[in-house]
Parts: structure tokens; sequence; C-alpha cells
């Protein structure tokens, strides 16, 4: 087989361990993403993965993982320091119905992630260029996710402004941070606290092919 038909068939394998269903074009445009950032790579830097196998493992399968744990009811997501578009470019793809905004500082990155929704066409997808603190947007978002963004505590108090009052903050981790959940729920004035960690709503996931530990913390307002 060749390498393409290979990475194909680790994506469906992979999205149908996960009971992801998804259309053939969905797959055709997530393989065109793989393409784009392989290419973009060379000269921009953005990512450290730069095996195409790896990067559907690492980076594809491990983004559509959390799809089935956001909420049916969200409208619309920001993805915080977005980088390449991981997750919310790929969530963006999966879920055709609701709108992403891919935020980041680095005008590479952002450049790549344009050049990426014009090629690819996605209507649902707007790109941002800044920094977390500084977006002011227009209306605030029913959810935020951001993959190894700081600690808890640190992510909350960048995004909280961002945040609808009845929204939900998604943080994707690798093992479960025990000790940053503890000092999250105790308190800090950085979050005033007006956020929380429920402990029993923590998703741990498993990504196809990877050993790695994964989980999805949810933190929503008291």
């Amino acid at each position: 087989m060749t390498l393409l038909t290979n990475l194909i068939t680790d994506l469906t394998t992979g999205c149908e361990q996960l009971e992801l269903t998804l259309a053939s074009d969905q797959y055709q445009l997530l393989i065109n993403y793989l393409n784009l950032l392989i290419k973009w790579n060379k000269a921009y830097n953005l990512t450290a993965i730069s095996n195409p196998k790896d990067i559907i493992i690492k980076h594809l399968l491990d983004s559509l993982a959390i799809v089935k744990y956001i909420n049916n009811d969200i409208n619309n997501l920001i993805d915080i320091g977005t980088g390449a578009g991981l997750p919310g470019l790929v969530i963006a793809i999966a879920r055709p119905n609701l709108k992403v905004t891919l935020l980041d500082s680095n005008n590479k990155k952002t450049s790549f992630l344009q050049q990426v929704k014009i090629n690819l066409k996605l209507v649902n997808l707007t790109i941002v260029h800044s920094r977390a603190e500084d977006y002011v947007p227009d209306e605030r978002f029913d959810a935020i996710i951001s993959r190894a963004f700081a600690s808890l505590i640190d992510y909350t108090a960048v995004v909280k402004h961002l945040i609808k009052s009845t929204g939900v903050i998604y943080a994707m981790k690798g093992k479960i941070p025990e000790d940053e959940i503890i000092a999250f729920n105790l308190g800090f004035n950085k979050i005033d606290n007006d956020f929380y960690i429920d402990t029993e709503k923590i998703n741990k996931i498993i990504v196809p092919f990877l050993a790695e530990d994964r989980c999805l913390i949810k933190i929503v307002k008291r």
C-alpha cells in the first residue's frame, strides 16, 4: 500500500475506535490539512512532529478524540493558543455546524491557518491573531478549549473574560494533574473563586495507537 493509503487507513481506523462517524469529504479535508501542515512546516516550524503517521496519531486523532465530549448545544468555540490549528481546526472539520475561532499570537501560525481556511473552504472557521488576554470578541463564547496551555489556574485567569456565564472551559492535558485541580478548587485570587472543576466529570481520553495518558478537564462557573 502507498503511504497515503496507510495514512487514510490509520485515520479511518482511529475514528472507528473513537466511535466517531465522519463523511468521506471530512476525511479528505483532514488529509488535505495534513499535507498543508507538512508543506508549511518546513519553512514555518509549526510543529516538532514531522512524520506523517505521527501527525495522524499525535495531532489529528488526539484532537478528534475529544470531539464527542464537546456538548451538542455549543454553538461557538474558541481554541486558545491554537498553534497549527490543534485541536480547533480539526474540531471545525469534524463539527461543520459549530463556529470555531482559532486564536494565536504567532503571526506565522495565523498566516498558515488563514491559508488552510481558504484552501479547505472552511466557512465555519475564524482566525484571530492576538494574545488571549488582549482579545475582545463581539460576543462571548459557549466554550473555550486549549491543549496543554499553562496551569489550570493561569489558563482560566487568561480566558475568563471570553466565556459566557453558562459556558464551559475545556483543558486538554496528559496525566490528570491532581495537584493543579486541588489548587484550583481551593480558590486563587486570579480567578476570584468564580470557577470550579467537578472531579467526577474528568474524562480520561484514549487516543488510538497512542500509549500516552490523555484527559479532558471541564471548568465551569459556580
